[in-house]
């Protein structure tokens, strides 16, 4: 359920910027929208680019919200996405019993 709750805080950021993260190229295969939110890594030593990790993705999009929403769509909305996007985090046993303890 946590997890769906930060899916919930990537799309209202998604919406925020009025951009998708996810775009399709012509042959139909699935790639990330850098203009929207950058989540690969930087090419090394000729490999190919490789998506970031959870975590690092995770702060990424926080720091985004945190930039760029106040701004477009205000304060209260900025929270309640970050609220949703730092959901995952571990919790505390108190969170266990109450998933949405992060979101109050």
């Amino acid at each position: 359920m946590l997890y769906d709750i930060y899916s919930l805080g990537v799309c209202l950021l998604e919406i925020a910027i009025w951009c998708s993260f996810i775009e399709w190229d012509a042959s139909g295969i699935k790639i990330n929208n850098v203009k929207g939110c950058n989540l690969m890594e930087p090419a090394v030593a000729g490999l190919t680019k490789s998506l970031k990790a959870p975590g690092a993705i995770q702060k990424k999009l926080i720091r985004d919200v945190k930039k760029r929403v106040p701004i477009a769509l205000g304060e209260r909305y900025s929270r309640v996405v970050v609220r949703c996007l730092e959901c995952v985090e571990s919790f505390g046993a108190e969170a266990e019993h109450d998933p949405f303890i992060r979101l109050r």
